[in-house]
């Protein structure tokens, strides 16, 4: 069982949608300190949980990423 999960605000879902849909480069840094980048090619929910997955196969839970592409990732839910 996965702790439980905190919603993020709703512009950020929508700003990780908008980099999907143009393939845009991102760049994450997570709670544990590992940094990821790619390409987002999918943002879903499983669960009651939101994740999304680079093209490197690579998943994260949207409530572990504390940057992206340098930015505070806020988890406030809108």
């Amino acid at each position: 069982m996965s702790e439980k999960y905190n919603p993020i605000s709703c512009s950020w879902h929508d700003t990780l949608l908008h980099k999907a849909t143009l393939k845009e480069q991102v760049s994450f840094e997570l709670e544990s300190g590992q940094s990821l980048g790619g390409i987002i090619e999918d943002v879903y929910t499983t669960e009651k949980e939101e994740f999304l997955r680079l093209n490197s196969g690579e998943v994260i839970r949207l409530d572990k990423i504390t940057t992206m592409d340098g930015a505070p990732f806020n988890s406030n839910v809108c």
